[in-house]
């Protein structure tokens, strides 16, 4: 029996087809990595919505997809103004629609009142957000905000600034949830927890409020989605429970 070898032409065609194959294994990989983290972000949205939904203030679900309205459906009427903003149908869900904030545009928000008003001492805000921006340097009027800025990290701002270790700078869509006590802050982004914001005795409230890029400032994100808020907070404890519940039941990726 002749025995034959391989020729160096058909080993480099192996070593090539071997390569393809594994470069599409690592690419089939990593989309699987990000839907699971998008599928534990909207159980952990899902999750936050049915453990305070009674007391939610406002909801802009932002699924309009036209208009200069953003509708509130918690039933009270806190809508927001829509100035130089454009509907985008890129959203968590590839479904409906988000709003998209100009980049070019000095001014490019979404406005409202919020009646009754929220106190900062009891209070929760959650929000999907995407941005490729590395954000900027400018100073914001606001005793309350959340923004990204140099470098594409994200800072929340309560009297006083604490920002992430990670970058969300990257084009993807995260969930941010903020929420406070009488004593602390706590921010969280993907079940990743921002270090606590220790709250100034002067708390304040929310009466009215800007989300997008306002005065001129470049300190924004640039989509936004499914936008709450809630006159309740949650303790570190609930958070936690929140996120292992989601965990339990969302293991699987379709």
């Amino acid at each position: 029996m002749n025995k034959r070898g391989f020729t160096l032409i058909e080993l480099l065609v192996v070593i090539g087809v071997i390569g393809i194959l594994s470069t599409f294994a690592v690419v089939q990989l990593a989309g699987a990595r990000e839907k699971a983290r998008v599928s534990r972000s909207l159980a952990h949205s899902s999750q936050v919505l049915r453990f305070i939904g009674d007391d939610i203030a406002l909801r802009w679900d932002l699924d309009e997809c036209s208009g200069t309205v953003a509708n509130d459906s918690s039933g009270l009427n806190n809508n927001g103004s829509l100035i130089n903003v454009t509907w985008s149908t890129d959203t968590p869900t590839n479904r409906n629609c988000s709003l998209h904030v100009d980049a070019e545009s000095p001014a490019s928000f979404i406005t409202s009142s919020v009646n009754p008003v929220i106190s900062f001492s009891r209070m929760t805000v959650s929000s999907w957000f995407k941005t490729a921006s590395l954000g900027g340097t400018g100073v914001s009027p606001y005793y309350f905000d959340f923004r990204i800025i140099n470098g594409g990290y994200f800072q929340f701002c309560l009297n006083g600034c604490h920002q992430s270790i990670k970058k969300y700078n990257d084009n993807k869509w995260h969930l941010v949830v903020i929420t406070g006590d009488s004593k602390n802050v706590l921010v969280y982004i993907d079940g990743d927890n921002i270090p606590e914001l220790t709250r100034p005795s002067d708390s304040g409230s929310i009466s009215s409020f800007v989300l997008g890029s306002y005065n001129g400032s470049s300190n924004y994100i640039t989509e936004f989605d499914d936008f709450r808020m809630y006159s309740r907070a949650l303790s570190s404890h609930d958070i936690r429970f929140l996120y292992a519940e989601e965990a339990s039941e969302h293991v699987a990726v379709k």
